[in-house]
């Protein structure tokens, strides 16, 4: 512990002076509600940007109760993160207003934007951060974006879990797979084994996980689902 609170000492001094932000306060004190982490495949953002191979996107969704603490903090991130010419930009996604910081590199006559973070609130308590301001489209488009309670294969694998419950931890193996082919693919040497492999993974579909406590229990659940395996009739009629 005593290791512990040193760290949390060294952060917060290290936090206050390169932002004037109190960690503990201005950072950590508007977190209080619900949470999620999350990789998505895209071609926009950060890592696609210098990985066009790896189409890959890093997002989190924040809930809390004190937007004006939050957006407090966010701006004065923002003011930090500009003294390093890094470009903050507000901007209209579907109207939904959204903020971007960009890198921006000069060579000779033409200057190369690289998206690095964006921020939008995705409604009145809900705070939306990705990997580059170009994966918004994806999340703040009503027409192609979809709730992830309503995705047929998380309905699947979380339906028969407790409701009662600290989260979800979800991986839908097919979008999971075709991202690591894609980016390893030229890696990949072709082989009897490695399709046998390949189609030993492509036969899992979705794997969840929970966990629920109480003062006297953890409880831990986890639901691997399988893909239907499609029979082949090799019969003539």
């Amino acid at each position: 512990f005593a290791q512990t609170r040193g760290a949390l000492e060294i952060a917060r001094s290290a936090v206050s002076a390169a932002t004037g932000l109190d960690l503990d306060d201005e950072i950590f004190g508007w977190l209080d509600g619900n949470y999620a982490f999350f990789l998505f495949p895209t071609r926009e953002g950060l890592i696609p940007e210098f990985l066009p191979s790896l189409e890959l996107g890093i997002g989190a969704m924040i809930q809390t109760s004190d937007r004006d603490r939050a957006d407090n903090t966010l701006d004065a991130l923002g003011e930090f993160v500009s003294r390093f010419d890094i470009l903050v930009e507000d901007q209209l996604v579907h109207g939904v207003p959204a903020t971007v910081w960009n890198v921006v590199d000069s060579f000779g006559q033409q200057n190369i934007t690289n998206e690095l973070f964006g921020h939008s609130w995705v409604s009145e308590d809900v705070l939306l951060l990705t990997s580059g301001g170009g994966t918004f489209n994806q999340f703040l488009n009503p027409v192609v974006s979809q709730s992830l309670l309503d995705h047929y294969t998380f309905q699947q694998a979380t339906e028969s879990l407790p409701t009662s419950n600290q989260g979800y931890l979800y991986i839908n193996f097919g979008s999971t797979l075709s991202m690591v082919y894609q980016a390893l693919g030229s890696f990949i040497p072709e082989s009897e084994e490695t399709n046998q492999v390949k189609q030993f993974l492509g036969s899992f579909h979705s794997f969840s996980l929970t966990t629920t406590h109480t003062g006297s229990y953890i409880q831990v659940d986890f639901l691997t689902g399988l893909a239907p395996a499609i029979a082949v009739n090799d019969s003539e009629n």
